[in-house]
């Protein structure tokens, strides 16, 4: 379900009509299984986190049969305020960060580190031009680290290299471990030395690796269906 891209108006309109229908089929918030917010710069995103519509659905969900599967955030390259104002604590932390098995952060360029550390179910993770601001970051020791599966990234090395590094404050981010695909679209050497962090981390457990060009979009489905161990393009660095 994506939501974000229609005039206010429109947008407004269209959470109430759920909304409503969700009441009278107590059972239509069951199939919501994936989110995918579409945030403008010219937009204010208060009504994620205020009162209204969508809270009252996310609330449904968060009490329903099913949990949320997945969670698509698209911004802009210049887009600084997506994540004040009570994103993370009035909507990541409550419906999200319990439930979510997969996070598609794109375009966000100061993606709070919280929004990632607290996904404790989390096993897919894309990043496409996306930076982290971490300064306000308090670890949760008492939760344990998301296990990775699935990482694929584009123009987000150095958000890579946090997440697999840890802080400067040696608190440990992400469980690669198990990690068994990685996808690293890049055309700068650089950011190979981030992948193989990784890599080193990820151990014997990685089946799948594929390096491709930077101006190929990592595909919103990360699997790798018939492909072989180890997919190197011949433009990938050029």
């Amino acid at each position: 379900m994506v939501w974000g891209s229609d005039s206010m108006m429109k947008l407004t309109t269209r959470l109430e009509e759920l909304f409503h229908l969700s009441q009278v089929n107590e059972h239509l918030i069951d199939y919501i299984h994936e989110i995918h917010l579409q945030l403008e710069l010219s937009k204010s995103v208060s009504w994620i986190t205020e009162e209204g519509p969508f809270q009252e659905i996310m609330a449904m969900k968060a009490a329903s049969r099913t949990t949320l599967r997945k969670l698509t955030i698209e911004g802009t390259r210049y887009g600084m305020h997506y994540f004040e104002n009570g994103f993370v604590s009035k909507f990541i932390r409550p419906f999200i960060s319990p439930f979510i098995v997969c996070l598609h952060l794109k375009s966000i360029p100061t993606a709070p580190l919280d929004a990632i550390a607290g996904c404790v179910q989390l096993q897919e993770l894309v990043l496409d031009f996306v930076d982290i601001f971490y300064v306000s970051f308090i670890p949760n020791s008492t939760l344990p680290l998301p296990r990775i599966k699935k990482l694929g990234y584009r123009f987000s090395a150095p958000a890579i290299e946090l997440l697999a590094k840890g802080t400067s404050q040696g608190h440990k981010i992400l469980d690669l471990s198990s990690l068994q695909t990685l996808i690293v679209n890049t055309n700068a050497r650089g950011d190979i030395a981030v992948a193989q962090e990784v890599i080193n981390q990820a151990g014997d457990s990685l089946e799948e690796l594929y390096i491709g060009p930077r101006r190929q979009e990592i595909s919103s489905e990360l699997a790798l269906v018939s492909r072989p161990a180890c997919i190197i393009t011949d433009q990938a660095l050029n």
